[in-house]
C-alpha cells in the first residue's frame, strides 16, 4: 500500500432486477416534475432499484465517490472540442 492512500474493497454489484427498473421508470413518470428535471439522477434512481431489487431503493448506507479525470494529449493533438486543462502543456 502506498503510504497515505487507503485500500478500498466493494462487494459485488448483483445483476439488475428489470421488473424493479421498469416500476422505477413508472415511479419517475408519476412525479410532479417535468421528465428529465432531476438529470442524471432520476438514471441513477432506476439503477439504484435495479440493482437492490426494490422500487423504491433504499438510500444507499456507504456513499463513496471515485472521480477519474484524463487528457492524455487529446486536446493538444487538436482532435476534441475541448481545450486543453493541463498545468503544463510542454509535454
Amino acid at each position: 500500500m502506498t503510504a497515505g492512500l487507503e485500500t478500498v474493497s466493494f462487494d459485488a454489484v448483483p445483476e439488475p432486477d428489470n421488473a424493479a427498473r421498469e416500476q422505477a421508470i413508472a415511479r419517475q413518470a408519476m412525479l410532479t416534475k417535468p421528465t428529465g428535471a432531476l438529470g442524471r439522477l432520476e438514471d441513477v434512481s432506476v439503477w439504484l432499484a435495479g440493482v437492490q431489487g426494490r422500487c423504491p431503493p433504499l438510500p444507499p448506507k456507504r456513499i463513496r465517490v471515485v472521480i477519474f479525470a484524463g487528457d492524455h494529449g487529446v486536446a493538444a493533438a487538436g482532435v476534441s472540442d475541448r481545450k486543453s486543462t493541463r498545468l503544463n502543456s510542454s509535454h
